[in-house]
């Protein structure tokens, strides 16, 4: 459950920034 809340966090921030790119 840790590791999937983690890659969540990172998803989350990288998700965002591709929309900021376009």
């Amino acid at each position: 459950m840790q590791e999937s809340n983690s890659k969540s966090l990172c998803t989350l921030p990288v998700t965002l920034r591709s929309s900021s790119t376009i």
